[in-house]
């Protein structure tokens, strides 16, 4: 309502740039209500009126909110289309932190479409840059990225190590939103690595934030996520339960991710819980959504479930057919050479920002080297000046010396003569007398 207000009162001040900037805001309100319809209407247009004014700022905000919108509705391909198109324009106008956040998103997409080598490749050049201007925000988003990639690899431990660093710059940051999704993320991670008690324990801790925020979306995924909990647990009615909120919220917000994963979900549920016809139903609606998100981690979980369901209900050649479909996309998602390639990429980056620390450490040591080698020659001199004045004051009293020495040793002579002289005189008196009294 304020928004639209905004808009309107904008038109009246006849000033296009409070225009585009109001029509942002609406279209960013719209997005978190989940009405993406509306919010990818309204950025469009103020798209079209920040590329006319020249309005940099204003176009990257719209291609990257542009991304995140049909990454929101399941539009992956779209996502990534305009999440480029960010990257070019952040490039263009340098700035590095626009730049970053760019690379981020790109790395999201990719491994939603299931590759993940190309995935960690944005992430590292977003946390390379994010580094070099020390934005601790993107920082522990990118750690948190890289930890889920690890986690779809099920690689959980290395997961959890890069979730944690995410999660201690996120906690600090203050932002509660961001903070909720780490815990999710972490939870998921504990539910892969089967210790529910810890996933249970995070997921709670998420819900309970984004309740209190409203976070839709975010409520969603949450529900799901329990849902799925509640499964692994042998907890069937409580894992339907939950499924079930996750999908009315995820049909009311358009999401065909969320929507293809609730009805994998309850595929699951239902096919271990021997009901392989209600199993069948669900993996058969999945499908077709997950193709055409082109998500194929979520393809290839239906075809598996669909082979193991025709399997259970006597199919065998529709089993069969669905089994080397499963197989193909397993091993396009993730080959051999794909892992090495993640690890390789990690190892270059690893060397790469350890030889940046080296350098960095070194440039210190040599630093210090020369403040020390400095503050010795000083010391040195110090002593040098000193000595040479302990000399100069050495040699002076030895000269001082030297002269009254002299000096003395001519008032002794002199005295002496005096002495001399003194006698004679006396001796010249005694005389004298004894010549007078003999008279």
């Amino acid at each position: 309502y304020f928004g639209k207000k905004a808009v309107a009162a904008s038109k009246m001040q006849n000033d296009s740039t409070l225009q585009a900037n109001c029509i942002m805001a609406l279209a960013t309100a719209y997005n978190a209500q989940g009405n993406y319809q509306a919010a990818l209407q309204n950025f469009q247009m103020a798209l079209d009126k920040c590329i006319k004014l020249k309005y940099n700022k204003g176009i990257a905000y719209c291609y990257g909110e542009i991304g995140n919108t049909y990454k929101n509705t399941g539009g992956n391909l779209k996502a990534l289309e305009f999440y480029s198109k960010d990257l070019d324009f952040e490039k263009k106008i340098k700035d590095n932190l626009g730049i970053a956040g760019a690379y981020g998103n790109i790395g999201n997409m990719y491994e939603a479409l299931g590759n993940f080598p190309t995935a960690l490749d944005n992430q590292l050049n977003a946390l390379k840059i994010s580094q070099s201007i020390n934005d601790n925000q993107i920082i522990g988003n990118t750690y948190l990225n890289i930890g889920n990639i690890y986690t779809e690899m099920n690689d959980y431990d290395k997961a959890l190590e890069y979730q944690s660093k995410g999660l201690s710059l996120i906690h600090s940051q203050g932002d509660e939103t961001r903070e909720a999704k780490t815990l999710s993320d972490i939870g998921v991670t504990y539910q892969k690595k089967r210790n529910y008690s810890s996933a249970l324990h995070y997921n709670q801790k998420s819900f309970e934030i984004k309740k209190r925020l409203n976070d839709l979306p975010g409520m969603a995924i949450s529900y799901g996520n329990m849902g799925e909990l509640y499964e692994l647990m042998g907890k069937y009615d409580e894992s339907l339960l939950y499924q079930g909120k996750a999908l009315e919220l995820k049909q009311k917000l358009g999401d065909k991710t969320g929507i293809a994963n609730s009805l994998l979900n309850f595929a699951n549920c239902y096919y271990n819980q021997k009901e392989y016809n209600k199993a069948l139903q669900y993996s058969s609606k999945a499908l077709p959504l997950a193709k055409e998100i082109h998500s194929l981690d979520l393809t290839k979980q239906a075809y598996e479930l669909l082979s193991k369901c025709y399997e259970k209900t006597g199919n065998k050649d529709l089993a069969f057919q669905n089994f080397k479909n499963f197989i193909a996309a397993r091993d396009r998602m993730l080959s051999n050479e794909k892992t090495k390639e993640v690890t390789q990429k990690e190892m270059e980056f690893n060397f790469k920002n350890q030889q940046t620390i080296e350098k960095a450490e070194q440039e210190k040591k040599d630093i210090a080297q020369m403040a020390k080698s400095k503050q010795q020659r000083l010391i040195i001199f110090g002593v040098i000046g000193g000595l040479l004045l302990v000399i100069l004051f050495s040699f002076f009293l030895y000269s001082r010396f030297r002269i009254t020495s002299r000096q003395k040793t001519e008032i002794e002579q002199q005295k002496l003569i005096v002495d001399k002289k003194q006698k004679e005189i006396l001796d010249s008196i005694t005389y004298a007398k004894r010549i007078q009294t003999a008279l």
